[in-house]
Order: C-alpha cells, then sequence, then structure tokens
C-alpha cells in the first residue's frame, strides 16, 4: 500500500472555496467553455475577497490545486492530426517529387 494514496496531506483552511471553485470549473466545461488559469484565479479572488496575495502567487497556489485534483487543461481532438495517411498529402507529395525529376533533368537510373 502506497502511503501517498492513504494520506493526502493536511485539510485546508478554505476548502469549502476549492470545492466552489471545482463547482465553477466544471460548470464552464459543461458548457464547452475554455477555462484558464487567470479565470481561476479572478474566481477565487471573488469568492474568497479577504484573499490578499499577489497574482503572480495565486496563479501558483491554482496551478498546484489543479495537479491535486487531476485537471489537465487539455482537450480531446476529434480531427486526426496524422497526414501520413492523407491520400491528397500523399498524391501532391508524389507530384512534387516527379515534377522535382522532371525539371532536374535526372535519368531513370539516378532516381
Amino acid at each position: 500500500m502506497n502511503l501517498k494514496m492513504v494520506q493526502n496531506g493536511r485539510p485546508r483552511k478554505d476548502a469549502d472555496k476549492y470545492d466552489d471553485l471545482k463547482a465553477y470549473y466544471e460548470n464552464i466545461r459543461n458548457m464547452d467553455r475554455m477555462v484558464t488559469v487567470g479565470m481561476l484565479c479572478f474566481e477565487l479572488e471573488r469568492l474568497k475577497p479577504t484573499l490578499d496575495i499577489d497574482l503572480r502567487i495565486l496563479r501558483k497556489r491554482i496551478y498546484r490545486w489543479l495537479s491535486s485534483e487531476h485537471i489537465v487543461q487539455r482537450r480531446v481532438t476529434h480531427v486526426a492530426q496524422n497526414t501520413r495517411y492523407d491520400s491528397s498529402v500523399i498524391e501532391q507529395f508524389v507530384s512534387y517529387v516527379n515534377e522535382q525529376i522532371a525539371t532536374g533533368g535526372f535519368s531513370p537510373d539516378s532516381v
């Protein structure tokens, strides 16, 4: 048994605000909108007006919170990024190479 899995550390003093922040994050994501760290910083400042820290430090705190909640700021792409099997790209490449061979005057033995 891994102790890291069992012990989560001491509880936050303002855990309820972070619960509200997670609800805010989930609501925005459910509307298929992007959520940035800056948005989360401003929302946390709105939820806890007595929070008086530098924005740079608050951003680091939000990054740590995102990591602890296993929230990743990426989206799934539904369009393949691989062009190796795209027939139009292959045809364009082959025609380009053939054109370069023709204009270069290479003999069939050289190719």
